[in-house]
């Protein structure tokens, strides 16, 4: 019995020698630290007036009409959407025969503003309001006065682009 006993052992100690030995394995560990990640940006620059062929605005007429060009600078990191929204106030732009706008230079209304187009750091944007003074405006327009009041939005493009082309939002 005993020399069972001591094979029993012996076959014992061999299989933990083996299975230890099987378990020992090459290992090696690195780092990979200090990686940042930054948000791009959608950033435009100052408003300026481009052309206008309006003659003296403080001086109008019934019967003028113009145009004036008006520029943004995109300066973002992101390719983006630059939009604009525009509103008259004042008693020239009200009454029978108001001066009127419209926009042009771009593809129209989407979703409440004039989309201009698609953007890149450096590119220029530009919208022409094209105004009207009717003919038949009155004797209640002399002295009148208005404003036009332009909004330029820029949104980002990635990640916010329908099937048209066009952005989902513009928050």
């Amino acid at each position: 019995m005993k020399k069972i006993l001591m094979s029993l052992a012996t076959v014992g100690a061999l299989s933990a020698l083996i299975t230890g030995a099987s378990f020992a394995l090459f290992t090696a560990q690195t780092e990979n630290i200090n990686n940042t990640f930054s948000a791009g940006t959608v950033t435009l620059g100052n408003v300026a007036l481009g052309s206008c062929d309006i003659g003296d605005p403080n001086n109008l007429a019934p019967g003028d009409s113009g145009s004036c060009t008006v520029n943004v600078t995109y300066s973002g990191s992101l390719e983006a959407f630059i939009g604009v929204q525009f509103s008259t106030e004042g008693a020239l732009f009200e009454g029978s025969h108001p001066v009127t706008v419209s926009l042009s230079g771009g593809v129209g209304d989407h979703n409440g503003y004039y989309l201009l187009g698609k953007y890149d750091d450096g590119d220029t944007a530009s919208v022409t309001a094209d105004w009207s003074f009717p003919l038949a405006a009155g004797n209640e327009y002399q002295g009148a006065s208005g404003t036009v009041n332009l909004k330029f939005v820029a949104v980002q493009a990635r990640n916010n682009t329908d099937a048209d082309g066009k952005p989902i939002s513009w928050n």
